[in-house]
């Protein structure tokens, strides 16, 4: 009888411990899905941010400096920055890749190009500590 009581208990006690733990094994596996998750979505923005950076830099190259030559002022006009933005913009897409490709095509033109306006600031200022 008492065989029984006690088996029961103990039957009843791992239960609740097997339990436990199985609970806290899928909490656990949950967490590490989304840090998993989370790191996946921060390497998409940083792939994008690096694709915008090398669609700036070819724009550069291939536009605007051409353009700030032809200008009498050595300036670019406000279509001609619109069009260096959308430039940039495409050409960003050409060498995007995976789920970059996602971000950047979901998001809003003009946060694209503020980003852009922010890589073109930051390249100014690195020309200006570093020079040419």
């Amino acid at each position: 009888m008492w065989e029984t009581i006690l088996t029961s208990i103990i039957l009843s006690a791992a239960t609740a411990i097997l339990g436990g733990i199985l609970k806290g094994v899928q909490a656990w596996v949950a967490i590490e899905k989304q840090k998993a998750e989370l790191q996946a979505d921060t390497q998409a923005k940083v792939d994008a941010y690096q694709a915008l950076e090398v669609g700036v830099a070819e724009t550069q190259k291939e536009f605007v400096e051409l353009a700030k030559k032809v200008a009498e002022d050595g300036k670019l006009t406000k279509d001609e920055i619109k069009q260096a933005q959308q430039l940039a913009k495409q050409k960003a897409l050409q060498v995007a890749t995976g789920p970059a490709v996602s971000i950047l095509l979901g998001m809003a033109s003009e946060m694209v190009f503020g980003l852009i306006d922010v890589i073109v600031g930051k390249n100014k200022v690195a020309k200006m500590f570093f020079g040419e």
